[in-house]
């Protein structure tokens, strides 16, 4: 039985997950914003909570990496859970582009944006899971990110730093 493998990702690479994490935040936040749903049942605080973990590995793994290139490492359960939230935010802004399409009048910005970055969401989950599946190397030296277990729902605006 193989044992499950962490994600390692370098500083760059955080920063280039974190861009469609973000956006996909902010096209959700509105559009349950506009729906008015519960709290539980909102994606984009999760993704946000998530975002800021990102942002702190990837901030310790730059302040690491004075000599060498210290990546970013998410043990296999966060690695999934990571996965998890990038494919809900691309369904969700699939069901997006599908509720602008039958609204009168149609919205002043098309499905594209949606739709690509949704597709960009599926990619990453694509590649991430090929990076678990088959690692490059494991490395002793990694700055740890743990993200927050599905039970635990943040608020916007509760992370440290995020002050209103």
């Amino acid at each position: 039985m193989r044992h499950a493998t962490p994600l390692l990702l370098s500083a760059g690479e955080v920063a280039r997950l974190r861009s469609p994490i973000t956006a996909a935040m902010l096209r959700l936040q509105v559009d349950e914003d506009g729906r008015k749903l519960p709290e539980r049942e909102r994606l984009s605080g999760q993704l946000r909570a998530v975002d800021w973990r990102l942002l702190r590995g990837q901030l310790d793994a730059r302040d690491a990496s004075v000599r060498a290139d210290v990546p970013v490492r998410l043990d296999c359960p966060d690695a999934n859970r990571l996965r998890e939230l990038l494919g809900d935010a691309a369904r969700r802004l699939d069901a997006c582009v599908s509720r602008r399409a039958a609204a009168p009048p149609p919205y002043l910005v098309g499905p594209e944006d949606f739709t690509n970055l949704a597709g960009e969401l599926r990619d990453w989950c694509s590649d991430l899971l090929d990076r678990q599946q088959h690692p490059l190397s494991d490395r002793d030296e990694a700055v740890a990110v743990a993200l927050d277990t599905p039970e635990r729902h943040h608020t916007p605006g509760r992370e440290a730093g995020h002050e209103r």
